[in-house]
């Protein structure tokens, strides 16, 4: 049957040649407000997702004496994170579709932001809870929710970068994209490990400015991204950026 289906397609379904970009239309995404906008949203987010993992581990590792989990060994932190991935698994397969359906990329950006400020800041107090298995379960849901919208979030503002170009620059569009992010995120997990590391060791080492004090930059972080998407992102990342000639071949089409 599969192997039917892939004849049909060679056979039957009409191909063309992706359109190469020039180097003038390359210029122009960095005239294109949605697509810098975009990218913007991107790259801030990357600051919280890389610095919330670098965050964990060593909050997770830290003395309980020092307002830290105190877990001594990979274990718990594996098993945590391996019972969170479920959730990491399951959400984005039954509920993206539904989120794209029913608020769209701009609502379910905000959504997912919305969603990762109260988490991250429970996760700061989780030290407090004296029961390991209610800790450990805690982190487990905690945690999964976090990376999940992270990982939907990604997922979101990458369809909202390819949308705000044309079909034959979205290639162009999302490598220079990656590349900028990427930097982000090795910036991110530099500054979030000193940051931790100042917290626990400065003469300043009270509340907020003690272990509070990386969960609460990510959350302001968080906060910055919300006002990026909320009032800087345009409704048009809803729906792909065609050419013209692309709108014409669409209007035969129809």
């Amino acid at each position: 049957m599969a192997f039917s289906s892939i004849i049909l397609v060679v056979l039957y379904v009409p191909y063309k040649r992706p359109e190469p970009s020039s180097a003038s239309e390359k210029l122009t995404l960095l005239s294109n407000k949605n697509y810098l906008i975009s990218v913007g949203i991107f790259c801030v987010l990357a600051l919280v997702q890389f610095g919330y993992r670098i965050l964990m581990a060593l909050f997770l590792k830290l003395d309980p004496s020092m307002q830290g989990i105190g877990w001594d060994s990979e274990r718990k932190p594996g098993a945590m994170n391996g019972l969170s991935g479920f959730i990491i698994m399951l959400f984005p397969l039954y509920f993206s579709s539904t989120l794209s359906e029913k608020l769209g990329i701009k609502k379910t950006l905000l959504a997912l932001t919305v969603t990762m400020i109260p988490t991250i800041f429970t996760i700061s107090w989780t030290y407090l809870i004296n029961n390991n298995y209610a800790t450990f379960s805690v982190l487990v849901l905690l945690n999964g929710i976090c990376l999940t919208s992270s990982t939907v979030f990604v997922s979101f503002i990458s369809i909202a970068i390819s949308n705000s170009v044309s079909s034959n620059l979205a290639g162009s569009a999302m490598g220079i994209s990656q590349a900028v992010v990427a930097l982000m995120r090795a910036l991110s997990t530099v500054s979030t490990a000193w940051l931790f590391s100042w917290s626990i060791d400065s003469a300043l080492n009270f509340f907020p400015f003690d272990i509070h004090f990386c969960f609460f930059m990510l959350i302001f972080i968080l906060i910055v991204d919300f006002i990026l998407i909320k009032f800087t992102l345009d409704e048009t990342v809803e729906k792909r950026k065609v050419k013209q000639n692309e709108v014409k071949l669409l209007e035969k089409l129809n």
